[in-house]
């Protein structure tokens, strides 16, 4: 039995483990031991985790319960699940992309040289967009920790009920008066955690992390600036190339099921390798080349897949987008300040990224 590879290569910290290779071509079900000790079954191939992500016969619910969106099933997870819906479509999230590229470009044009990508742009713009949308007060860190930020929460909730404005809990707040049964202030607070604690890291990993790689070769950028290529089209492939949700996506069966050759049994825990699955060659040809303009890149699964797929990911669309497009249109001369052996990956956190981008132009 193996142990669930987490390293990325050390000559491109793009690629997911070299092991997960083989694992897709030999042993795509493959029973392994966790970081924690615990055993599961690693599910690799881009087929096998669409299958397991969207059957019912799987839960988010591990053994360790948190009542939040993410981990919850059935009724209870469509009633908590109604109330973002309206608050994330496309439609709301493309009403966004003025506000989020004014903030990108106030961002990008405070740099000065030379900057840290993480600190000086990724993570206040980041911020500052999910705390605009969820409501925040103006400055707020989104980064806090959770014990400092749910009562902030809590009384942003209370505040909206006697003055809602147009923000998200404003929002939730509209939806919950036609509910039967509507949620709890508690819950109302868990939901608008969810949406910053799912969407604040991964949108910093995902806007440094793609700055590195488009870096990396002058001529994708110059092809993003020069507008060769749609800066939609190319973070879709960006998306997929850095698949920044590495550790996998855990779920348990609820009744015995079989993956391919394998039967998984009631109660135990399958990880479905996202980062894995992005890389699969029967569904994207030269997986681990980055081609801006790919025909199947939206069939990524960056944002997971059936009913437990991100909400948020028309807003973390656009934030990356636009982040990207300000950024090196306003900088297009941007390179490394360091060299690249001495950046610092976020190799065994749940998010992969980099802990420091120095750069100068």
């Amino acid at each position: 039995m193996n142990t669930i590879p987490l390293r990325r290569p050390a000559h491109c910290p793009f690629d997911p483990p070299a092991e997960f290779a083989r694992l897709r071509r030999d042993e795509p079900v493959s029973l392994v031991v966790t970081p924690a000790g615990t055993q599961a079954w690693l599910v690799t191939r881009h087929e096998d985790a669409r299958a397991v992500l969207a059957d019912p016969r799987f839960t988010a619910r591990g053994p360790l319960e948190t009542r939040g969106v993410i981990d919850v099933d059935g009724p209870e997870h469509r009633r908590l699940r109604q109330l973002l819906i309206p608050e994330l479509t496309i439609r709301r999230a493309e009403g966004w992309r003025l506000r989020v590229r004014k903030a990108a470009e106030e961002r990008s044009a405070a740099l000065e040289s030379p900057a840290d990508l993480v600190a000086d742009y990724a993570r206040p713009l980041t911020g500052r967009v999910l705390g605009e949308l969820i409501g925040l007060p103006e400055g707020f860190p989104v980064g806090l920790e959770a014990a400092l930020l749910r009562p902030m929460l809590t009384d942003v909730v209370d505040q909206r009920r006697r003055e809602p404005t147009t923000d998200l809990i404003s929002g939730l707040l509209r939806q919950a008066a036609v509910m039967a049964q509507p949620p709890s202030t508690a819950e109302m607070v868990t939901l608008a955690m969810t949406v910053l604690n799912a969407g604040y890291e991964t949108s910093v990993g995902m806007l440094t992390l793609s700055a590195l790689v488009l870096m990396d070769d002058p001529q994708r950028v110059e092809s993003l600036t020069e507008g060769e290529v749609a800066v939609s089209v190319a973070v879709e492939e960006l998306l997929r190339y850095l698949s920044v949700v590495q550790q996998g996506l855990p779920r348990y069966a609820t009744e015995d099921v079989r993956i391919g050759e394998h039967l998984v049994r009631r109660g135990e825990c399958v990880i479905v390798s996202i980062s894995s699955a992005n890389r699969d060659p029967s569904v994207f040809h030269h997986p681990d080349e980055l081609r801006l303009v790919r025909p199947t890149s939206r069939a990524h699964l960056a944002f997971g897949y059936g009913p437990h797929q991100c909400l948020g990911s028309q807003l973390a669309r656009v934030l990356v987008q636009e982040g990207l497009a300000t950024l090196f249109g306003l900088r297009p001369q941007l390179r490394l300040a360091k060299p690249r052996a001495e950046l610092v990956f976020t190799d065994r956190s749940p998010v992969h990224g980099v802990r420091s981008l120095p750069v100068m132009w």
